[in-house]
Parts: C-alpha cells; sequence; structure tokens
C-alpha cells in the first residue's frame, strides 16, 4: 500500500507540464515508486481526452510496468537454474497486465497433466510427441494465424490459453514449456522464418552442450514432423549458409534473449521506438 498519495497526486498534475525535463523527472520518480502506483496513472486515462496526455499516461505505464520485467528478468538471469515457466510467466503478465498468474498457472497445468496422463517409459519418441499432439490439437484444439501480428499480446501464452488460437510464436513457447514440465528434450531453434522445434537426444534440465544429437524436428503450430533432410532442403532452398549440422539446439537463456529480440522487432515495425530499445537494451543486460 502507496503512503505518499500527496506525492503521487502532485506528480499526476505535472505530466501536462509541457518541460521535457519536467516530464522525464517525474517519469523516473513513478518507476521508483514502483508497480503499485500503476493502477493510480492508469485511473488518469478515465478523465483525459488530450492525445498528448493519454501519450504521456502510457509512456510511464510502460516504464513503471517495463522497470518490474527488467528487474524480475535480471533476477531469472542470475540464477543457476533458468526456468522457461518462470521467465513465461514474468514475460507474459507484462505483455498482457490484464493477465491473471494464478489463472494461467491453472490452464497450463491443466494441459500438462492431460499429456501426462498418457505418456509412459515405454514411449518411442515419436510416440511421445504424438501423444503432446493428440492432447494440443485434437483435444484441446490448439491453433495458430498466420496473420501478420499486431499486437504485443500475440508474443505471451495468455491469448493462447484463453482463446484457443494464438500466433505461431506464441505456440511454440508453450510447446516448450509443456516440454519442460513433462522433461521432453524439446529444445528451441533459430531457423530464418520458421518456430521449428527439435527433439534431442540429450534430456538435460536446460543443455547447454553444443553438439547434442537432434533426433527430429517438430512444427508447433501443427505437430507436423520433419527429419533433418526435409530441413537441410529447406535452408538449401532459401540459401542459407549454414546447414543442418551447424544449427544447435538453444539454450532457455537464448531462446528467452530470442523471446525479447522478436518484441523489439514488432515494436520497431509498429513505430514504437522507445519501447523497441527497451527490449533491445534488456537482452544486452541478460547477455
Amino acid at each position: 500500500m502507496l503512503n505518499n498519495s500527496g506525492e503521487i497526486k502532485a506528480l499526476i498534475e505535472l505530466i501536462d507540464d509541457p518541460d521535457e525535463n519536467v516530464f522525464k523527472s517525474i517519469t523516473e520518480r513513478f518507476i521508483g515508486l514502483g508497480k503499485e502506483v500503476v493502477p493510480i496513472v492508469k485511473e488518469q486515462l478515465d478523465f483525459t481526452v488530450e492525445a498528448d496526455t493519454i501519450f504521456k499516461i502510457n509512456h510511464i505505464i510502460h516504464k513503471v510496468n517495463f522497470k518490474f520485467l527488467e528487474d524480475e528478468l535480471l533476477k531469472w538471469n542470475a540464477a543457476s537454474q533458468k526456468s522457461l515457466w518462470d521467465a513465461t510467466l514474468i514475460i507474459s503478465t507484462f505483455i498482457d497486465t490484464d493477465a491473471d498468474k494464478k489463472e494461467i498457472q491453472f490452464e497450463i497445468e491443466k494441459v500438462k497433466r492431460s499429456i501426462w496422463l498418457e505418456l509412459n517409459d515405454y514411449l518411442t519418441s515419436l510416440e511421445e510427441i504424438n501423444v503432446v499432439n493428440k492432447v494440443l490439437f485434437s483435444y484441446y484444439k490448439f491453433s495458430a494465424f498466420e496473420e501478420h501480428l499486431t499486437n504485443e499480446i500475440d508474443f505471451g501464452i495468455n491469448k493462447l490459453l484463453t482463446n484457443k488460437i494464438s500466433s505461431p510464436f506464441s505456440i511454440s513457447i508453450f510447446y516448450l514449456l509443456l516440454g519442460e514440465m513433462l522433461k521432453l528434450p524439446i529444445k528451441a531453434l533459430q531457423i530464418p522464418n520458421q518456430h521449428l522445434l527439435a527433439y534431442c537426444s540429450f534430456n538435460g534440465v536446460d543443455a547447454e552442450v553444443p553438439n547434442e544429437e537432434i533426433l527430429f524436428f517438430i512444427d508447433p503450430t501443427s505437430g507436423q514432423i520433419y527429419t533433418s533432410l526435409d530441413v537441410e532442403n529447406y535452408l538449401k532452398k532459401i540459401n542459407h549458409h549454414v546447414g543442418v549440422s551447424g544449427i544447435n539446439p538453444l539454450s532457455t537463456k537464448d531462446f528467452v534473449i530470442s523471446w525479447l529480440m522478436e518484441l523489439s522487432s514488432f515494436f520497431k515495425k509498429n513505430k514504437q521506438a522507445d519501447k523497441a530499445f527497451d527490449f533491445l537494451q534488456l537482452t544486452m543486460k541478460l547477455e
């Protein structure tokens, strides 16, 4: 509970000040007050019609929320084991501030349990993935749209869990997350214009081994399986200079960094340079 309501009221009254240095100073102070100030600042949008003031309020809200995101991810990065589960909750609740963390956890656990009940130690790797695909696409009917992304919410996981449809990137995160929770050796990859995942021979918590063997590739939006030859042919078709042998699975940290880079690129394309810069800077701090 914030006890400095007088200061907050004074800061809010200064938002309309035309002096850029004043606005910069009050923004820094709001950041210092932390996330608890966001609902109070957000209330001002209900009483504001001026476009410039609305922009300033949204800028302050973003900066306060982003500082919390940065602090949480830096703490996550300092941990000896970097859980995708933790990073997903941190990033997804930043992207969609209306998302309920407990509801996200409940929905993910529900899907995970449905898969876990059908897995056993006698299944082959392909059979394991067939179980995952059956639960995701036949039972829960998750799917991806192909349209150009127009909303940052499609980079998180909450919309997917709520509507059962979101971006290919969102489904990739979900597929990876389920793999981590079920201890299946599914890893992210960096392949141009694709969201393919790899089923690897090494089943570590967070494999950093650069030469772990990829047994096959998975399209997380449909469950389609691809061989090394399939991917090799695709890479030749697009004249990619690295073949399959040069593609290494990403660690959890590297995947999270690529996630933040995707967000940075999205904001840059949508002419939100400040947000693009914030995410780019955060990737550098994590590296």
